[in-house]
């Protein structure tokens, strides 16, 4: 675990906010991994609470992605990563060092599994889907130093359902809200998405009326447009920051066969 921090945690939000809850026993984060589909379609989904890198919030959320993503054939797993925000490196660094990681230990329990090894995809939210997106988008940077030999194990994935990602225009890099909306003169993709040669197709669904901007997802769409990779856009007109039309990303999953 690079950069170790005494501040950080890894639990989501209904276990760190219960009584008694002892962080010392939470710093390591760690994968969850739930029981197998009845009808195993070969693939598997790694699950990404959002929670602006503070905290691992949206226990709901992963709970129906998990529910309903198993009755479709997925093995699921829940990635619970380091909060809240490092100090002295960039705001999302710990998170995206424990993703690569999670990927890697996800393919390496592919066998075992009875999974593809290059079936893994993601499901996310928010500062969850700026994680997906890194992870989607940039697989051949390293966001650490190898530490042992798994960590010559790949880490891209080969999917993504990425909802509402934040911090992903050049006025919300530095991880806040999107201080001009996400448009205007000099607004763009925030370099940190490499868009590199594994670059893999996405399904984006995002509120128009989200203070995350969805002009990040538009964004990130024609960029994967751009570069003939398979890629499907969601708005949903008056809506906020949440998590959206999921039963479109169900049929992404089929009509790209993710799920065969």
């Amino acid at each position: 675990m690079p950069h170790p921090q005494e501040h950080q945690i890894a639990a989501m939000t209904d276990i760190s906010r219960a009584e008694g809850f002892q962080p010392d026993q939470y710093r390591q984060p760690y994968l969850e991994w739930y029981s197998a589909p009845e009808k195993p379609n070969g693939g598997c989904m790694i699950l990404i609470s959002g929670g602006s890198y503070n905290s691992c919030c949206d226990v709901k959320p992963v709970k129906m992605w998990k529910e309903r993503l198993t009755a479709m054939g997925f093995q699921c797993v829940n990635l619970v990563y380091r909060t809240p925000r490092p100090k002295g490196i960039p705001f999302y660094q710990s998170a995206w060092e424990d993703g690569q990681r999670a990927v890697r230990l996800v393919r390496s329990e592919a066998a075992k599994r009875g999974f593809d090894p290059e079936r893994i995809g993601t499901v996310s939210m928010s500062a969850g889907s700026h994680l997906a997106l890194l992870l989607a988008t940039s697989s051949q940077s390293r966001a650490y130093e190898p530490v042992d030999g798994l960590d010559s194990t790949a880490c891209h994935i080969n999917w993504a359902v990425v909802h509402a990602p934040a911090y992903v225009t050049t006025d919300a890099e530095e991880g806040t809200k999107a201080l001009l909306g996400g448009y205007g003169p000099g607004i763009g993709l925030s370099a940190v998405f490499h868009f590199d040669g594994k670059t893999c197709p996405m399904i984006l669904l995002h509120g128009g009326d989200d203070p995350y901007s969805s002009n990040g997802s538009i964004l990130v769409y024609q960029q994967l447009r751009a570069m003939g990779i398979p890629a499907e856009l969601h708005i949903f007109p008056g809506k906020g920051h949440a998590v959206l039309g999921f039963d479109k990303a169900e049929e992404f999953l089929v009509r790209e066969g993710f799920n065969q």
